[in-house]
């Protein structure tokens, strides 16, 4: 730039400069030339005289900065983006992302303590990001009611009633769950803004909570410790200290879909889940616990063995999970086993290991609206039913024991149903009398039929009636432990009451789509999160312990240190993994035919032996 496009403020007059340089012009010191030329460039502040606030300093060096490196990990600090905060300060928001040589890559944000990417590799070596989340700064700003990815405080999950009482002192925080207080509060730690400090492959985040911060008693300092060792785990160290007793749970809320962060509902449900819990806390309509401790076994909540979610998570309006699990712990506050997640088509499996006692696993069933989820439910509102939603569940309810078939032919009988449905749903209707219905699909269309004329009068419409079936149909699996028998009815009887009934199954479906279209949240790459989209396995303290007796201490005290660990450990399957589902889908038949050949070579052995001695 050249000097006579430069603005230079106004010198001062010639008789203030005499004043402060004195009457003599001999006694004036030496100008330095140079500082003189510095300070005439200096420009004055064109918002100071109009009270606005000066502009945002500049953006800092987007250059990454490798602050360490081995030949197994290395970690990289780069600019993410500028967070305006509440009050017009501007903070610049620091990536931190390591890479190790297996592929793996993880970066988190100082922004919420926020872990933004976890990228691991499949059977074939190709690295993809699986944990949801949003494109930029702009996104976990908007989004602020979805904290993917950040850390929970000053404590996780709800408190009811948005109050608690420490040494007969009572505290009451923040309703941003009216009336009940959820992970924080308005301005919880997902929202604020943390100090970050590198050390060696380390990368440590801490934050002052204020005294009455969101309701909360005392100061709290907190600091967590970040770091991705050379064998795929991705390891939290969660530490605080407070000056008066206090509430701390500390956590991260994390949903992964190992087939891809975009891939949706679709490949979730083809996850295998296990958890070691053999007890879970009883909740009410707000998912805060009673107090009420009860045994998974024999419930839609046992997870101590593999299962597939395609069986199991939710197809009616308020299923899905999200829910408080007891973990079995050997060693009080010591790291152990909390769950795994397997995807056998891409061949991933993630393993958690926490200190914590308990762990919430959720399925996402508040983003969007999901399959048959009510656009009218949001987060700080009360969950409002459609009349299809009732329907939904009321026969879910009852009617899903006559859907645990006897063998599996009839399982595949059932399942044909659902196609008869979809070809409805599609206009369908003309060749809707030369389709002809099996024996047990009789049976269980009736009985199905009889319950909902019978029992459900109130809010029933036929259209409704169909489209439930549909959904239950989809839950129907092969067993073995049933004896049905049910008087059977004449083919046309049933074609002539299908054709009836479905006749308005089509407007409303079209109409029930459009609804779910709404509420959704745009996640990386513009992709629209709807319900069941990811998995989330959150360790922590049981909700709402501050208010009930007998659920683990959540209460820090001066003197006393908060600590707990959190460990996300990837994996790769070797081998097809389409075998390997096979293999554990024939299991029995197989352990039966060795059996039985094992058998059939004694028996011949025998007969051998016998000949051999007549001889």
């Amino acid at each position: 730039m050249s000097e006579e496009n430069v603005s230079i403020t106004e010198p001062k007059s010639m008789s203030n400069r005499s004043n402060d340089e004195g009457n003599n012009p001999m006694e004036r010191p030496e100008i330095d030339q140079k500082e003189l030329r510095r300070k005439s460039l200096e420009v004055e502040d064109p918002w100071q005289p109009l009270g606005i606030p000066s502009p945002p300093p500049p953006t800092p060096e987007l250059t990454p900065i490798c602050h360490y490196q081995t030949k197994a990990v290395e970690v990289i600090e780069s600019y993410y983006g500028t967070f305006i905060d509440p009050k017009g300060d501007h903070h610049h928001i620091k990536k931190f992302t390591w890479r190790n040589y297996n592929k793996l890559t993880v970066a988190v944000i100082n922004y919420g303590a926020r872990i933004i990417t976890m990228k691991a590799p499949d059977v074939r070596g190709q690295a993809i990001d699986v944990l949801l989340g949003f494109e930029d700064i702009g996104g976990c700003v908007r989004n602020g009611i979805f904290p993917l990815g950040a850390c929970l405080g000053r404590c996780a999950h709800h408190i009811k009633d948005s109050s608690f009482y420490i040494d007969n002192k009572v505290s009451y925080l923040t309703k941003n769950a009216p009336p009940n207080h959820r992970n924080g509060g308005d301005k919880g730690f997902d929202k604020v803004v943390w100090t970050p400090y590198v050390d060696k492959s380390k990368v440590i985040m801490t934050y002052v909570s204020k005294n009455k911060e969101e309701g909360y008693p005392g100061e709290l300092l907190c600091k967590l410790t970040f770091e991705l060792c050379n064998r795929n785990q991705f390891r939290i160290d969660y530490e605080a200290h407070c000056t008066q007793p206090t509430v701390v749970n500390l956590t991260h809320l994390c949903y992964f879909n190992l087939a891809g962060s975009s891939q949706g509902p679709e490949e979730v449900y083809n996850h295998i889940l296990t958890l070691n819990a053999n007890c879970y806390t009883v909740q009410d309509e707000d998912t805060i616990p009673t107090g009420e401790i009860k045994n998974v076994v024999n419930s839609k909540f046992d997870f101590q063995i593999p299962k597939c979610l395609n069986k199991l998570i939710g197809l009616t309006p308020k299923d899905g999970y999200n829910q408080n699990y007891c973990i079995n712990s050997s060693v009080e506050d010591q790291e152990c086993f909390v769950g795994r997640l397997f995807h056998p088509p891409s061949g991933r499996m993630l393993e958690i290991y926490s200190s914590q006692k308990g762990a919430v696993f959720s399925t996402g069933n508040e983003f969007g609206t999901g399959e048959l989820m009510p656009a009218e439910k949001l987060l700080n509102k009360p969950f409002n039913c459609s009349a299809t939603s009732l329907v939904v569940g009321s026969i879910y309810k009852n009617v899903k024991e006559i859907l645990d078939i006897d063998s599996r032919k009839d399982y595949f009988e059932m399942r044909d149903l659902i196609d008869l449905v979809k070809s409805v749903k599609l206009g369908d209707r003309e060749n809707m009398d030369k389709i002809e219905l099996t024996k047990m699909q009789r049976k269980y269309l009736e009985k199905i039929f009889h319950y909902c004329h019978s029992c459900e009068p109130k809010f029933l419409k036929c259209s409704n009636i169909l489209n439930a079936i549909e959904v239950i149909l989809k839950e129907a699996k092969p067993n073995s432990s049933m004896d049905i028998q049910i008087d059977s009815l004449e083919d046309h009887e049933i074609r002539k009451r299908i054709i009836s009934q479905f006749s308005q199954l089509a407007d409303a479906v079209q109409e029930e789509e459009k609804k779910r279209e709404s509420g959704k949240i745009k996640g990386k790459g513009d992709y629209l999160y709807k319900a069941h989209c990811g998995v989330a396995i959150t360790p922590g303290n049981y909700p709402n312990a501050v208010n009930t007796k007998n659920f683990p201490n959540v209460v820090l005290r001066p003197g006393q240190t908060y600590k707990h660990t959190t460990s996300f450990r990837f994996w790769v399957r070797a081998g097809n993994p389409n075998n390997w589902m096979k293999r554990k889908k024939y299991e029995a038949t197989l352990e039966e035919r060795k059996a039985a050949r094992k058998e059939d070579e004694m028996k011949a052995s025998a007969i051998l032996g016998l000949g051999l001695k007549n001889t």
